[in-house]
């Protein structure tokens, strides 16, 4: 995809143009108008996703650390900074599977 973030820069999410999102039982279908893609996701990327496009909807920033507190329901910035690094682990992976099949972007901020 060519989304690289150098270390140490705070990194947001976002959907990428032409995502749809449906829901299937305990999974997501992703379409992806401009690759005429499907991708069948499964429930935790599916949440992910939910919460990425309410964030998105409420206008909040998207990074891993404010994504971690929105799913764990709890807005509170000092905890969303505690949390960091275990959101680190827990998150960036499968954030950057969902970056890599072009779902979300990534911008550096």
């Amino acid at each position: 995809m060519g989304d690289t973030v150098l270390p140490g820069v705070n990194t947001l999410y976002c959907f990428a143009s032409g995502v749809h999102l449906r829901r299937l039982d305990d999974e997501m279908v992703v379409y992806l108008a401009d690759r005429f893609e499907t991708h069948l996701i499964d429930d935790v990327g599916g949440q992910i996703l939910e919460a990425v496009q309410q964030m998105q909807s409420a206008a909040r920033p998207c990074s891993v650390s404010a994504l971690y507190a929105w799913l764990s329901y709890n807005s509170d910035v000092d905890t969303a900074v505690q949390v960091a690094s275990e959101a680190d682990v827990v998150l960036k992976p499968l954030l950057g599977e969902l970056v890599r099949i072009g779902v979300i972007t990534i911008q550096a901020c």
